[in-house]
């Protein structure tokens, strides 16, 4: 762990989990979760397995996992990730490409208004045979709503 009151600039590589709470920069290999806490930021070159980002994060964040951005989050540079789930409120800015290689089906919420309402499904998504493929069907990522994650990924409308 980075604690809230230190500050790390140089390389950072690790086979177990990283929580940041403080500052980072450099670079940063973790082959478990990596989590950026709330007020925590990094700005560096990030490959990891799994990724959650609460706070700020600059620069190149390749993830070969899930990739999880949650509503106060700000990510700004070229994002890679094998799945995508950006909370509604978070920033994303820059490049972002996600790959399916050697990830599961993942589910990715559609979502649709309805009288004032807010309704979603979710769709089953199939990893494509071939890269060829990929841009016909749905990405792997996920747009979540603060009504989704209010009721656990279940849809607050009733949907047919």
């Amino acid at each position: 762990m980075v604690d809230a009151h230190s500050n790390f600039d140089g390389r950072f590589d690790t086979d177990h989990d990283l929580r940041v709470l403080g500052t980072v920069s450099g670079e940063i290999a973790c082959r478990g979760l990596l989590t950026i806490e709330r007020d925590a930021t990094a700005k560096a070159k990030i490959d990891a397995h799994d990724v959650v980002v609460r706070g700020r994060v600059e620069g190149e964040l390749t993830c070969s996992g899930r990739l999880v951005i949650e509503a106060a989050a700000v990510v700004s540079g070229n994002v890679r990730a094998a799945v995508l789930v950006v909370q509604e409120g978070a920033v994303l800015g820059g490049n972002v490409e996600t790959t399916l290689e050697g990830a599961p089906p993942v589910m990715a919420t559609r979502g649709s208004r309805r009288n004032g309402g807010v309704a979603s499904e979710s769709v089953r998504v199939d990893a494509p045979p071939d890269r060829a493929t990929r841009s016909r069907d749905l990405p792997s990522f996920a747009l979540v709503s603060s009504d989704e994650r209010a009721t656990g990924g279940r849809s607050p409308v009733p949907t047919r």
